[in-house]
């Protein structure tokens, strides 16, 4: 078939038609997706830049400023609260996180949410005044307890040999050490649930209120042996896109795609040539197919072109993008503990196992006690927290540190979760 003839024909026209709607689609991807990093719209170069990181800085050290300044009685935790956060600090090299870390967690709560929050900082150098922010008065104002390690003279040793040694076996001891002496601090108090933070992070608002609405959901779910959270050890507010695949082979997405698209052009080519040979045989077949009746062209056009482009297409938007995980989740691996909820009864045997093993990153430690135990995962997606360190007490390297970030985390509106905040606390307050 000669050109013209094709391109003002019923093929031509069908292949115009797709490939027209496939380009509109193509586009939309690319600027829709380009933060996704499991897609094949990923831009690497600028998807790890902040953007609701650096209002919400913003507005962490705006509330740090007034509370500074601010000399009248300010609202701390309850003697019985609902959940204890525990951040471990030590002096960094460079910039310090603690002031943005803890305004971004208490900006925009009110009275009753502080009230149910018991926050406590552990200043971890052994020598603390050497942190620029210790025993600074607006710290006083801002936490319910900070302070240091209460240890015997032969542990406060053995911390600052670990701290002056360079090896990685001294980190990790000293790592193990900080946290699960702040899980007991938080075990120490009442709150059914603990919140273990680095001090490289920032909050989103309503942080707390979605994470309150996801423990009762969760709870409600884990009353029974056959229910899906039942042994739940953990929940995680923070983590980052890599653990989140099509499946444990990065490359497994392949065979799929090839298997889908001989398996589209077989069913859309069987059905378009059962099409044609209805046509004619019955009165029934006439009315239905009336309409559109392809010929052989059309027929190869839409089975060995259209349909492979819009299949391809289809993967390289990925999984999450066309399934995004919202709301509580498990997750079967997770990396780093930026931010995690552990309910309280968990606390004990955790820091026991831990003190009995030996030492390796904490991250890869809490994931051994969960396969050991059995115990079930979780998280919440869009993620609650950021990581915002590039410098690291492990001398990682800030390229490293960069990509533990949690992408969907820049994507929060801020119109839309101040909204989800008045809208989560507002039967609190008519109580």
């Amino acid at each position: 078939m000669q050109l013209p003839k094709f391109l003002s024909s019923s093929a031509g026209r069908t292949l115009f038609i797709s490939l027209t709607f496939w380009l509109l689609l193509f586009t939309y991807c690319r600027i829709h997706f380009w933060r996704d990093i499991h897609t094949s719209f990923f831009q690497s170069k600028i998807a790890y830049d902040f953007k609701y990181t650096l209002i919400r800085h913003q507005q962490a050290q705006d509330h740090l400023r007034n509370l500074k300044t601010q000399s009248s009685h300010v609202t701390k935790g309850s003697s019985h609260p609902d959940i204890c956060v525990a951040v471990v600090t030590v002096k960094r090299q460079g910039e310090q996180y603690i002031d943005a870390a803890l305004g971004s967690l208490l900006q925009g709560l009110n009275a009753y949410e502080r009230k149910q929050l018991q926050l406590m900082v552990l200043f971890a150098d052994p020598d603390p005044t050497i942190h620029p922010s210790w025993n600074l008065p607006w710290l006083e104002k801002a936490a319910d307890w900070t302070g240091t390690y209460n240890v015997s003279d032969e542990v406060h040793s053995q911390l600052r040999e670990w701290m002056e040694q360079s090896s990685q076996r001294s980190f990790f001891e000293k790592e193990a050490f900080d946290y699960t002496y702040a899980l007991s601090l938080c075990h120490e108090t009442s709150a059914p649930y603990i919140l273990m933070l680095e001090d490289d992070v920032i909050a989103a608002d309503s942080w707390l209120a979605k994470t309150t609405q996801s423990l009762r959901q969760i709870e409600k779910k884990a009353t029974e042996h056959d229910d899906p959270y039942f042994n739940w050890f953990y929940f995680r507010l923070f983590w980052f896109e890599p653990g989140m695949q099509w499946a444990t082979d990065n490359a497994s997405w392949v065979p799929h795609m090839y298997f889908t698209v001989l398996l589209g052009t077989f069913v859309v080519s069987g059905l378009l040539l059962l099409s044609r040979r209805c046509k004619g045989r019955s009165e029934k077949c006439s009315k239905l197919g009336a309409w559109w009746i392809p010929d052989g062209w059309t027929i190869i056009v839409l089975s060995l072109v259209t349909t492979p482009a819009f299949v391809i297409l289809f993967f390289m938007v990925g999984k999450e993008g066309l399934m995004p995980t919202r709301g509580v989740f498990p997750m079967r691996w997770g990396c780093c503990t930026q931010a995690m909820v552990y309910p309280r009864d968990h606390v004990p045997p955790l820091v026991e196992w831990i003190h009995e093993r030996d030492k390796v990153s904490i991250d890869v430690m809490v994931e051994r006690y969960a396969d050991e135990k059995r115990l079930e995962r979780l998280a919440i997606a869009p993620q609650l927290m950021q990581h915002v360190g590039l410098s690291s007490t492990r001398d990682s390297k800030e390229e490293e540190l960069m990509r533990i970030r949690a992408l969907q985390f820049e994507d929060h509106d801020v119109a839309k979760l101040k909204k989800d905040h008045t809208k989560l606390t507002s039967p609190w307050l008519s109580d």
